[in-house]
């Protein structure tokens, strides 16, 4: 944990604790949080926009925390699709491992000293887009991400993207074109350090139109780096039913 008490300068914001008063900035970015008398004054201030809470508390803790990237601009859809920008052949009987991108929204959250957690704020550095999968009466409304496929790791910016491990596994026989990938969020398990944002997923396909994708909860094995598990969002909130799998059926 990175000690940042006493501190008024403004730092670079990275994925991690900070003890008040906090300025931290990145991009067009700028958080606060600050003393005042017996209360804190915590600000966000992402381009034009601005959000301003008091917390009746003395003391505590602010933690960056990448957080499942549904929440913005609203809670819109449980589902993200990820739009792969070269198609993919897999063979018959074969499973492949890709790397793709994904967006990264972050949460401010307040750390009391008995170590209790509240999400002050949630905010992006990407403008969220939607789209629809699937036919307008059978389909489902997800957010968009388009993503080159890579073997490697890429060089990512982490307050923006994170990398998505997919081991993808063609279980027909037949080889199999691939254009996207839906996954719920619901059950996405990220993980992050200083320096890097990921999760590992996977996706079964099923017949030439049809897939099934989930997250293995694993931490991710290629990215090469010493992870700790993000706070989840979504695990407490109980309106949204959805699985931890996802039934592809309108086409990969």
């Amino acid at each position: 944990m990175v000690d940042h008490a006493g501190e008024t300068s403004t730092e670079k914001l990275v994925f991690d604790h900070y003890t008040v008063p906090v300025v931290a900035a990145q991009d067009h970015l700028l958080v606060t949080l600050r003393k005042d008398g017996e209360k804190l004054l915590y600000s966000r201030k992402l381009g034009e926009e601005m959000l301003e809470k008091t917390l009746l508390a003395r003391d505590g803790q602010l933690l960056f925390n990448p957080v499942e990237p549904i929440n913005k601009p609203k809670e819109i859809s449980p589902f993200l699709l990820v739009e792969f920008e070269q198609a993919l052949l897999v063979q018959a009987k074969e499973t492949v491992e890709i790397m793709v991108t994904f967006p990264v929204e972050i949460a401010s959250i307040f750390v009391n000293g008995d170590q209790s957690m509240t999400v002050l704020d949630v905010f992006c550095l990407t403008a969220p887009r939607y789209t629809l999968y699937g036919s307008p009466i059978t389909g489902m409304i997800c957010r968009y991400w388009k993503s080159p496929v890579y073997l490697e790791p890429p060089a990512v910016a982490p307050y923006r993207e994170g990398i998505l491990e997919v081991s993808i596994q063609n279980a027909t026989n037949r080889w199999i074109e691939v254009h996207k990938a839906v996954f719920s969020a619901h059950d996405m398990k990220i993980y992050y350090d200083l320096q890097q944002v990921a999760m590992r997923g996977y996706m079964r396909i099923l017949s030439v139109n049809v897939a099934e994708t989930g997250f293995t909860g694993e931490s991710p094995s290629r990215t090469g780096f010493q992870a700790k598990k993000a706070v989840e969002l979504l695990s407490s909130r109980k309106h949204l039913v959805v699985g931890p799998r996802l039934l592809m059926e309108e086409g990969l």
